[in-house]
């Protein structure tokens, strides 16, 4: 059976001939809520006229109990008896004998209304019980709720009171690097409590700040009283702020700048938060943007990892807009000595920046406005490179951590062990400068070491960095890679170019040099081949063509004793910038080397207007393009290629291809391949937290670190930058190679031992000096002095030779 909600019959559900109930022995009866507050005599008919014709009788009803539930009241079934029953109880129904909520029993003959009263009495008082218990229940849990949002609220005050203090603290240590506000004159945070009065109102002034909440939520939409959207989150977020303003204006004016104030450093730091998220879907180019590089290598070392990070930064900082940071290397006393040219050493970080900073002015012309700090590293003579020490991440402050240029990532992260830079940075480069690999074939176990440096490297610079820059891919293939020549030359250079070229249209001899080799005097720094190269050449021609070769390193007296027992015309001359006026006149400049990832003195040579003779080889595909490059694959065309250019007068350069040298066109290649293009997959973002969890295990432990060749206590960092002094029993790990090491620090020993006599000598001149000699006698003097200690050199460098062959 059915009830109709609108009419209140009932309806046979089953009044098909033979069908018998097969249902629940109860029916839910439907009631409209509003039936008796609705109730209009005119208009009603039925059984509902008993209502309407005496007043009295819903009264009496009522008191009975009726009506007690009017909506889903209960009965006892109606059983199917047949079409006949159905029709005396809808008979009984319509003679009013059924009022609301009554219920007709199909089992009795007769629809009796005392016996349906009495169930619908039953079933009323059993909902009632039913209704009750749920009520009780319903109160007890409301009142445990409150009770247990008291109590967290009251959680929460104590924590944000902590939090303040400890903000507070912080704060005031590190207000200075940090860039980080300080709390208002109260001396702490004032933390506006979050419970509720008896009242049920918030606390005054303010139960929360909604401008902690807002940031996060995207841009700022129009006001919203002007029609925003307050489903949106931006419009929340303005929304926030605008209930923020008001709670403020109207709390007292004390109370809402101590409050204002308390929430301000939070208020930052979440916004710092927030910046750093969001940049990784911003642009290189958009305004606002620190940028900060960190290489291995400074000035006075004319390497190209201290050079071109350099000049990269001074034309990121031409931007305005851009807040450039350039980190370098902090070398010892001793280490100083060891590595720069010239005997030249600094007594602070302070007189090295301002020797870098006079440096890059003057190639650049650029005001070179960038930062300058230093992190704490050690020269490692076995590998002849420079290696940090400690975790280099904290030189960098949390407030200018936006954008890392890591010069050459694996050599910053083989032994890094602190914070990652993914997870401090939001957007980090790594540019690769060197074929390490190529320096690991090359010693002894080299198949050993390349196949264990290749898979650290594509494994540091996978966690460390979001992009790669190859500048060749005479690189090895790494993860999230991209091929670019990203550097440039100087003006100097292209200033030479030009000056030449204008000489060569008047018809001036502008070249008064042959041939030379510029680079650092290591064996895997092209020296090899340029000795091979030159031996097959005056083989092949009964030619000696003199070279001059400009460089210093630890392979010097090595790659000396080896040109003379092959009877090469080779003189070297010491090291010298590449834009030295001595340099300008010559006009071929070879370059064999295989190992460069790029020369850039290659394409300083090119930019100065000179021949260059290279091998073919991927760190020389950017330089085929222009005419002066001559490309040589096999010994015989390296010959040709040669006698060519000492014959022939090289080209002047078109503005197109002189503007592809530049460092200007050289950054926009730049800022461009470096954007993101995507978000890494999740899946990756788990496998690179799971290897950097790994790495950064493996670095903590100091006996590995010592055995890969990190040097002892290079884990943590030094108290002060300039607090770091290396040990000469430090001479590598397990692969490298000792006796390169131990030669470096016996040269050291000799050098300091002969310091005193360069003293003595220096004070002999002066005493002669004094008594009148002549500065002419003097010098002839020292011009003697220093011809004995040629003769007993190369006297020393000849024994050496005979006893090798």
């Amino acid at each position: 059976m059915k009830r109709c909600a609108s009419e209140g019959s009932l309806t046979n559900a089953a009044s098909e001939p033979g069908s018998s109930r097969a249902r629940g022995q109860r029916v839910h009866l439907r009631q409209d809520w509003d039936v008796l507050s609705s109730f209009n005599p005119e208009a009603s008919v039925g059984r509902h006229s008993s209502y309407a014709d005496s007043p009295s009788e819903m009264q009496e009803a009522e008191s009975a109990g009726l009506g007690r539930f009017p909506r889903g009241s209960t009965a006892p079934a109606l059983r199917d008896k047949g079409p006949v029953a159905a029709t005396a109880a809808a008979a009984a129904a319509a003679a009013g004998s059924t009022m609301l909520g009554t219920v007709i029993d199909e089992d009795s003959d007769s629809a009796s209304s005392s016996s349906s009263w009495a169930a619908a009495d039953e079933g009323s008082r059993q909902l009632e019980a039913v209704a009750a218990r749920l009520l009780a229940q319903s109160r007890a849990a409301i009142q445990n709720a409150q009770q247990t949002l008291q109590e967290t609220a009251t959680n929460c005050q104590a924590n944000l009171q902590s939090l303040g203090a400890l903000l507070q603290q912080v704060s005031m240590a590190t207000a200075n690097e940090y860039g980080m506000p300080r709390s208002g004159s109260t001396g702490s945070m004032q933390v506006v409590p979050w419970q509720r009065n008896s009242s049920g109102q918030p606390d005054s002034p303010s139960a929360a700040n909604w401008d902690l909440v807002p940031r996060f939520f995207g841009e700022e939409l129009p006001h919203p009283t002007n029609g925003t959207n307050m489903g949106s989150s931006s419009s929340l977020a303005v929304f926030a702020r605008e209930a923020n303003g008001q709670e403020l204006a109207a709390a007292d004016g004390a109370d809402a700048d101590a409050q204002a104030n308390g929430y301000q450093q939070m208020s930052d730091y979440l916004d710092l938060l927030h910046s750093r998220k969001r940049a990784q879907q911003k642009s290189l180019r958009d305004p606002g943007r620190s940028v900060a590089i960190v290489t291995t290598a400074s000035l006075p070392w004319m390497t190209g990892t201290a050079v071109n990070p350099l000049l990269r930064a001074a034309y990121l900082a031409n931007n305005e807009d851009r807040q450039v940071t350039l980190l370098l290397p902090w070398l010892s006393k001793p280490d100083q000595e060891r590595v720069f040219p010239n005997s030249v050493t600094f007594d602070s970080p302070a007189d090295q920046e301002a020797f870098v900073r006079e440096w890059a002015q003057k190639r650049t012309g650029l005001a070179c406005s960038f930062k300058v700090r230093f992190y704490p590293g050690r020269y490692a003579p076995e590998k002849g490179s420079i290696l940090p020490v400690g975790d280099i991440t904290q030189y960098i402050p949390d407030a200018e951590a936006d954008v890392a240029v890591l010069e050459e990532p694996e050599h910053l992260n083989w032994y890094h062990h602190g914070r990652r830079w993914t997870d401090k940075f939001a957007h980090v480069v790594g540019v690769m400068h060197t074929n390490y690999l190529d320096y690991a074939r090359r010693e002894e176990r080299g198949a050993i070491k390349e196949a264990l440096l290749r898979h650290i490297n594509a494994w540091v610079c996978r966690i460390y960095c979001h992009k790669v820059i190859k500048l060749s891919d005479a690189v090895q293939p790494l993860p999230r890679q991209e091929t670019m020549f990203v550097h440039g030359v100087s003006p100097n250079f292209l200033r030479v170019g030009q000056e030449k070229a204008a000489a060569a249209a008047e018809g001036q001899h502008t070249w008064g040099k042959g041939a030379y080799f510029l680079g650092k005097v290591l064996w895997a720094k092209g020296y090899t081949e340029l000795l091979q190269r030159l031996q097959e050449h005056s083989s092949a021609t009964g030619q000696h063509v003199p070279v001059d070769v400009y460089g210093a390193g630890p392979d010097l007296q090595e790659v000396q004793q080896e040109a003379a027992s092959r009877r090469l015309n080779l003189q070297f001359n010491g090291p010298r910038d590449h834009a030295d006026a001595s340099l300008q006149d010559y006009k071929v400049f070879i370059n064999p080397s295989l190992s460069d990832v790029v020369a850039t003195t290659t394409a300083e040579a090119l930019a100065m207007g000179k021949f260059v003779v290279c091998a073919e080889h991927p760190s020389n595909k950017f330089f085929a393009q222009f005419p002066n490059c001559l490309v040589y694959r096999t010994p015989e065309e390296f010959s040709r290629c040669l006698q060519h250019a000492m014959q022939h007068e090289p080209q002047p350069l078109s503005p197109e291809q002189l503007r592809k040298l530049t460092w200007e066109d050289a950054t926009e290649r730049f800022l461009q391949v470096a954007e993101l293009k995507q978000t890494l997959p999740l899946h990756e973002q788990l496998l690179d937290s799971f290897l950097a969890a790994a790495h950064q295990s493996l670095t903590s432990m100091e006996g590995l670190r010592v055995i890969a060749g990190a040097g002892a206590n290079t884990r943590d960092s030094p108290a002060s930058v300039t607090d770091y002094m290396p040990s000469e029993s430090d001479i590598g790990g397990l692969f490298d190679d000792h006796s390169r090491a131990k030669q470096t620090y016996s040269r050291t020993k000799a050098a300091k031992a002969a310091a005193p006599q360069a003293q003595q000598q220096q004070q002999q001149q002066q005493v002669v000096l004094a008594r009148g000699g002549s500065a002419a006698s003097v010098a002839a003097a020292v011009a003697a002095a220093a011809e004995e200690e040629a003769a007993a050199a190369a006297a020393t460098a000849g024994g050496r030779a005979a006893r090798q062959q």
